[in-house]
């Protein structure tokens, strides 16, 4: 190291026409580095996080859906909001399916919006061939979603991305699809609780090895990131990060049964301060889904959440449709995992 800056010192010292071939391309690429780090990170992580109002917002609550379902999203201490949800009932014109989703922005609420927007019709366009199944449906559409993006992105110098959690409702059976750390989670009576998705984090063993043989790296800075900038290892969008940051959801298949009663989905505001328990048990203080996703979002906010919040509950315990199908008959299911069956 030593010997390379005494190099470039007698290079300089010299005006030695490699100084240029050798510091030009470095000065380039530690603009693009500082503009990966900008994009990511921004104001928040560089000087602070700015305390602002809460900034709470109740969307309007989509008609149709098959489960009645509460949702609430907050700015929080961030000076924006990134995060976006998205509910569709009567996929195809069936009302029989839903699609119930919350999208948390990195960078820019771009990636976010646009899931919101085009997510659900790609999904649509899957489940229309009769012959395909839930679980590759949903792994379409995050990919189709994730590459139009990107060629959108690319021509408008869009750098952000998001998580995507969605859960489709078919009658009884969800379906559960995750890439990033938003989090789905049954709620039982008596407020025990099941995770139905695991966080995509670098600090993961195999998300790591994964990143690593792709040619990556995963450095630790405040927490793990990839290349010292994402905090996370599975998203749609970071078109700067594409090569290690992949759209692949986790999928699982759930079958609602007599005990269960809410399935939270919520961005990681909500689980940066409260564990998968202790919202089982706070929902079980509360009067309904909408009053239980108001509780929890102010509830992360008084415990100093730094981040948006968006939290999503779905009270399964009965259909806004019952008469429009049957009811499916249910998978057996033991202490451990109740009605989970990995896709």
């Amino acid at each position: 190291m030593w010997f390379l800056i005494s190099s470039l010192e007698a290079l300089l010292s010299e005006r030695h026409p490699l100084v240029f071939v050798i510091l030009v391309p470095l000065f380039i690429l530690l603009l693009r580095i500082a503009k990966v780090w900008l994009s990511y990170l921004g104001n928040t992580f560089l000087w602070g996080p700015k305390v602002l109002s809460p900034g709470f917002h109740t969307p309007r609550i989509v008609q149709g859906s098959v489960y009645p379902y509460g949702i609430v999203e907050l700015k929080g201490r961030r000076p924006y909001m990134e995060d976006r949800h998205v509910v569709v009932p009567s996929l195809n014109s069936d009302p029989s399916k839903c699609l119930y989703g919350v999208f948390d922005g990195h960078g820019g609420s771009a990636a976010a919006q646009y899931c919101t927007d085009y997510l659900s019709k790609f999904l649509e366009d899957a489940l229309g061939d009769v012959h395909v199944h839930p679980r590759d449906a949903l792994k379409h559409a995050f990919k189709k979603t994730d590459h139009t993006f990107l060629e959108m992105a690319k021509v408008r110098g869009i750098d952000d991305g998001t998580t995507a959690l969605c859960v489709l409702a078919h009658g009884e059976t969800l379906t559960i699809a995750n890439a990033g750390d938003s989090r789905a989670v049954a709620v039982k009576v008596g407020g025990h609780t099941l995770p139905l998705s695991y966080d995509h984090k670098p600090d993961r063993s195999d998300e790591r090895d994964r990143i690593t043989e792709l040619g990556g790296s995963v450095v630790h800075w405040g927490v793990w990131r990839v290349e010292g900038v994402l905090a996370v290892s599975r998203a749609i969008g970071d078109r700067l990060l594409k090569d290690y940051v992949i759209p692949d959801p986790d999928v699982v298949r759930w079958v609602c049964s007599s005990d269960d009663m809410y399935i939270v989905l919520a961005t990681d505001g909500l689980w940066d301060v409260f564990t998968n328990q202790q919202v089982g048990s706070i929902l079980q203080a509360c009067r309904s889904a909408q009053h239980g996703a108001e509780t929890l979002a102010q509830q992360a906010y008084l415990k100093g959440t730094n981040d948006n919040v968006t939290v999503m509950v779905v009270d399964v315990r009965g259909r806004n449709n019952p008469e429009a199908t049957p009811k499916l008959v249910r998978a057996k299911s033991n202490s451990s995992t109740g009605g989970l069956k990995e896709c």
